[in-house]
């Protein structure tokens, strides 16, 4: 497959989102946000892209609205560039 746009990947479902994601997504890092909210970065495609869980089910995956939300996340060796 070639890579998307993120209109592109918005365009998609969320079971094909997730698909996507797992087929050429690197997940980069995680943050619990309380005892039943967690959400995972990934970069897929160039851009950043947020997979959200609530208690345990997936319930979005969106893209990062800029760079500047990455702060949000504390990375280990696997730092965007």
């Amino acid at each position: 497959m070639t890579e998307l746009t993120k209109a592109e990947f918005c365009s998609f479902n969320l079971h094909s989102r997730a698909q996507l994601i797992k087929n050429h997504g690197t997940r980069l890092a995680h943050r619990r946000w309380d005892t039943q909210t967690k959400s995972i970065l990934f970069r897929i495609y160039g851009f950043y892209v947020e997979v959200w869980y609530r208690q345990n089910q997936l319930t979005g995956i969106n893209p990062m609205p800029g760079p500047r939300w990455l702060q949000l996340y504390t990375f280990g060796a696997n730092a965007p560039p």
